[in-house]
């Protein structure tokens, strides 16, 4: 899943997905759009998408791909 969100969100978002358990594992693609990538385990992402849904109160992004895996 790719993540572009408010550049000083990199951090905060990285921070609170720790905070998760790492609920996922945030990967920078570029740091000049702001773009991360998210990865996380096969059938994990409705918590995923939950914890984005109260993340949303605290930063500012939109989901720019995900990628289904088989």
């Amino acid at each position: 899943m790719y993540l572009q969100l408010a550049p000083d969100g990199i951090s905060l978002l990285k921070f609170l997905l720790e905070a998760e358990d790492n609920l996922a594992y945030q990967s920078t693609v570029s740091p000049h759009t702001a773009v991360v990538k998210l990865v996380f385990a096969p059938g994990r992402e409705r918590e995923v998408r939950e914890f984005l849904e109260t993340a949303h109160h605290q930063l500012t992004f939109r989901e720019v791909v995900t990628f289904r895996g088989e």
